[in-house]
């Protein structure tokens, strides 16, 4: 076995890039453990403020603006519909299409609203009551944090639909220049998603009741990585290309024995392995790696990395199929459950296919390792005389469940 230098990583979804909403691309990893679901646009507390926000105060303030709007009385002017500037704003929308005709944008953890600005609310929402205002299908209070260092907020998160099309729509709009549509009249009642500017570089997205169509996806993308440059992202020279990646997939497949063999369906992003993304000058070919979803339309599907700079594999992952474009991926049915000692046979197995006449192999357990959903996996460290070592992750009737170059 040939040492690798990258960094030991475990084989993790690099969906999180899709579902986190982050506008960079991010340093990931693989894992066999099994992808979470989406945070993304799940709200929860965030106080962090020097203002502190009083609900009930709101409450019998807005309430009162909905008692004046019952008789008649009327803001000297429209809510603004930009909330850039002060933190508020009311956006008209199409109710059918997004389930609101209105969504408000409160700068309730920065500020209160004044008399005037509690009326224009009051009429921008159509005089809804102050308990469901305060949702966040109809509004972006201020006081939610929606999982992390986003830069593309929204008002609910996507659904596994529009996240196993936006698996598929990444690569071709980093890689193959694909973008939405030119802007046309009447886009919300297309169903795209609707964007403001917050403050700074921030984005807020109303996305529609319905899953995004592609051409709504792409739009989302092109907000979401709007701060990206090609720099960014695109290879260095001297680092195998996206269009590059057939050849060396391929060879992948069949030298160490993934799916059938044959190159199915792929999704693969270029992704730093440093703790935090590089700047263009700073970026490293050795410090790069491709990661592809192996799309087979039966059968288990696998996560595979290769280092940007040679191509070569340094470790996959097997999940069940589904686990990246459905909605649930079912447990895989095991015919009954190996010794350690047929286990590690398995492994050595495994290693003799790949380096035949290399030798003994000295393998050592390293423990129980969860994967994916509730299954549990045996860890086994492989290592030769001179060092040179490998990680099998195996399952209990002896698949072999993630293999990773240490």
């Amino acid at each position: 076995m040939k040492k690798h230098s990258i960094p030991v990583v475990s084989l993790v979804l690099l969906l999180s890039i899709l579902a986190g909403c982050q506008t960079d691309v991010p340093a990931t990893s693989l894992s066999s453990e099994r992808p979470g679901a989406s945070s993304a646009g799940e709200p929860s507390s965030d106080p962090g403020s020097a203002y502190s926000f009083d609900e009930t105060e709101f409450l019998t303030l807005y309430n009162r603006a909905l008692e004046q709007r019952k008789t008649g009385k009327k803001p000297s002017s429209p809510a603004p519909q930009d909330p850039s500037e002060t933190g508020f704003g009311v956006l008209p929308l199409d109710r059918e299409t997004y389930g609101t005709s209105a969504y408000a944008f409160l700068p309730l953890q920065e500020r209160e609203l004044n008399e005037e600005e509690m009326l224009q609310l009051a009429w921008g929402m159509e005089g809804l009551s102050g308990e469901e205002l305060l949702k966040p299908e109809h509004a972006r209070t201020g006081l939610f944090s929606y999982d992390g260092a986003e830069r593309l907020f929204a008002n609910r998160a996507v659904t596994r639909q529009e996240e196993a099309a936006l698996l598929r729509l990444t690569p071709r709009y980093f890689y193959e220049g694909m973008r939405a549509s030119l802007p046309k009249p009447g886009a919300q009642e297309e169903g795209l998603p609707v964007t403001v500017k917050l403050d700074g570089k921030d984005q807020f997205a109303v996305l529609p009741q319905e899953d995004m169509t592609e051409e709504g996806l792409l739009r989302y993308l092109e907000v979401k990585f709007a701060r990206l440059r090609p720099e960014d992202y695109l290879p260095l020279p001297e680092e195998i290309s996206y269009g590059q990646l057939p050849e060396y997939l391929s060879s992948a497949l069949l030298r160490y024995g993934i799916g059938d063999g044959t190159l199915p369906e792929y999704c693969a992003l270029l992704l730093q392995n440093s703790g935090a993304q590089r700047t263009p000058e700073e970026r490293r070919a050795s410090e790069e790696n491709w990661q592809v979803t192996l799309l087979y339309p039966e059968g288990d599907e696998y996560v595979v990395g290769l280092r940007s700079d040679t191509g070569e594999l340094y470790g996959w992952a097997r999940y069940p199929n589904g686990t990246f474009t459905a909605g649930t991926a079912a447990v895989p049915s095991h015919a009954g459950t190996l010794r350690e000692e047929e286990l590690l046979e398995k492994a050595k197995g495994y290693l003799q296919e790949l380096y035949p006449g290399e030798g003994e192999y000295k393998m050592t357990w390293q423990g129980e390792r969860r994967t994916f959903f509730e299954e549990t996996g045996k860890c086994v460290w492989v290592e030769q005389e001179d060092g040179r070592s490998a990680e099998l992750v195996l399952l209990p009737d002896g698949t072999i469940q993630s293999f990773t170059f240490l």
